[in-house]
């Protein structure tokens, strides 16, 4: 990939950072009980990504897997929050 495409790419990745502060400013303006369930579904999310990547960084450093892109790190967490929501709006039906 040539260089110039590069800075092109990672340029565009700053509008990333405005998607950020409309998720923030979304969640300043829900209610206290819509809160709760995300709160707890990120705490859910959080917590098994942190499983999963530290267990298979473990597998690659002591038994070989293969090395994997920080790339599958985002799905793993999107699914887990995804996963986490479900749990939390059963939770309080």
């Amino acid at each position: 990939m040539a260089i110039g495409i590069r800075y092109v790419v990672w340029l565009l990745m700053i509008p990333a950072c405005g998607i950020l502060g409309l998720v923030m400013a979304t969640y300043r303006v829900v209610a206290e009980f819509q809160k709760k369930i995300v709160a707890e579904s990120i705490m859910f999310a959080f917590g098994v990504t942190a499983i999963i990547t530290f267990s298979y960084g473990f597998l690659q450093r002591f038994v070989g897997t293969p090395d994997l892109s920080y790339f599958y790190v985002w799905p793993i967490m999107g699914m887990a929050w995804l996963v986490g929501t479900m749990i939390a709006r059963y939770r309080y039906r």
